[in-house]
C-alpha cells in the first residue's frame, strides 16, 4: 500500500509522530510519503535513525515542492494528515475526492468542513498517542519512538542546557529574558555545572539579549550555540548533558527525543497533549482556569499578557531542579 503522511507542523509534532510513522512502515505501508511544513523538518527528519532504516520506502517533501508530490498522486490507496492546518492543504482538499482521507485533529475546537473525516481528540489523549490511534485504528499507547544515541561528546557531560525559544510566531510561549539571566546567574554560583544555549534563528535576538544582561564572570561558564548546531550535533548534546530547561518549543521535543532529563515550563498549551514526556520529564504550570488557551478557545496568539508564563519565578525553578532534577550546590 502506498500511503501519503501530511504533517504541516513544526518540529515537535514530526517527533510526536515518529512512533505512528513506524507503525505505518512496520505494518501497512510498502511506500510512505511524508509532507513536511520546510526543510528544516525534512532535516531533522532525515537525520534520525528511523529514515536510516527506512530510506528506500520514504519520500520526503517540503510544502514548496508538493508540485513534485502530485506526480505520485494517483499511485496512493490512503492518506493520513497529523493537525489542523491540513484543511488549507490543496493537496489534502484533492485527495478528499480520490481515495480514503482520515485527519488526524488533535484539539477538539479545530473541527472543519471535513467533520466526515475527521478523527477528533475527545479523550484528550497526547498526541504520541492519538497519532497513533489514528493510524492504527486501534486505542492503544506505546512507548515514545525515541533517539538511541551511540555519540556522546564530553564538552557536555555535567551541563544544563536551555531551550528557551518557541518559534517566530508563538512568542507568548516563552519566558522572559529577565527571569533567564537571574536563573543563570543563580545556577553559576549555586553549582559547577556550565551553561549552555541552544536555538534556531527566531530565538537569535531572544538569547543574545540574555548573554548580554550576565556578568562578566558568569559569561565564563554560559555559551551561546544559538543557530550553530546540526541536528546531529543537538542529539549528541541532549544525550550526553545533565539537565535540560525549556519551555513548549520543537528543540525541548529533541531533547526529549533523546531521554534528556527536562524541565519545562508551560502555559498556554497543554503539556498533556503536546508536551515531553516520560519519568524523567517534570513540568512548571501555574494552573490558572483560562490556562491552556490552546484547549479552551483555540487562542494560538495567546491571551497578550501571558500571566500564566510570566508569574512563573525564578526560584520556582530553581527549587523544582533541586528537588527533581537532584540539583547539588558544588
Amino acid at each position: 500500500m502506498n500511503i501519503l503522511l501530511i504533517n504541516n507542523h513544526g518540529i515537535g509534532d514530526v517527533i510526536m509522530s515518529m512512533s505512528s510513522i513506524n507503525y505505518l512502515l512496520q505494518n501497512k505501508a510498502n511506500k510512505l510519503l511524508i509532507l513536511l511544513k520546510s526543510k528544516s523538518e525534512i532535516n531533522f527528519f532525515r537525520s534520525t535513525c528511523l529514515f536510516a532504516r527506512y530510506s528506500h520506502r520514504i519520500s520526503l517533501y517540503s510544502k514548496k515542492s508538493v508540485i513534485m508530490l502530485f506526480l505520485f498522486f494517483f499511485r496512493l490507496n490512503y492518506c493520513y494528515s497529523f493537525g489542523s492546518s491540513a484543511k488549507k492543504s490543496l493537496l489534502l482538499s484533492f485527495s478528499l475526492f480520490c481515495f480514503k482521507v482520515k485527519i488526524a485533529s488533535p484539539y477538539v475546537y479545530k473541527i472543519n468542513c471535513f467533520n466526515r473525516f475527521v478523527f477528533v481528540n475527545s479523550s484528550k489523549l497526547h498526541k504520541h498517542n492519538f497519532f497513533l490511534n489514528c493510524v492504527s485504528g486501534t486505542p492503544f499507547s506505546s512507548k515514545r519512538y525515541t533517539l538511541q544515541c551511540t555519540k556522546y561528546d564530553k564538552a557536555f557531560i555535567n551541563s544544563i542546557v536551555f531551550c528557551v525559544g518557541s518559534g517566530s510566531n508563538e512568542k507568548h510561549k516563552r519566558w522572559s529574558a529577565k527571569n533567564y539571566v537571574q536563573l543563570v546567574e543563580k545556577l553559576v554560583s549555586f553549582c559547577n555545572h556550565k551553561i549552555y544555549f541552544v536555538g534556531s534563528k527566531p530565538e537569535e535576538k531572544l538569547i543574545e539579549n540574555i548573554f548580554n544582561s550576565l556578568k562578566t564572570s558568569t559569561r565564563k561558564s554560559a555559551f551561546n550555540l544559538c543557530n550553530k548546531t546540526s541536528f546531529v550535533d543537538l542529539f549528541s548534546i541532549f544525550s550526553s548533558c545533565k539537565y535540560v530547561i525549556g519551555t513548549d518549543n520543537g528543540i525541548l521535543h529533541i531533547a526529549n527525543f533523546c531521554n534528556a532529563n527536562i524541565l519545562s515550563i508551560f502555559g498556554p498549551t497543554d503539556f498533556n497533549i503536546t508536551g515531553p514526556t516520560g519519568s524523567n520529564v517534570h513540568v512548571i504550570n501555574r494552573g490558572y482556569s483560562c490556562s491552556p488557551c490552546y484547549l479552551v478557545s483555540g487562542n494560538i496568539n495567546g491571551c497578550g499578557v501571558n500571566a500564566c508564563m510570566q508569574d512563573i519565578t525564578v526560584n520556582q525553578v530553581l527549587n523544582n531542579m533541586i528537588y527533581n532534577l537532584d540539583l547539588r550546590y558544588e
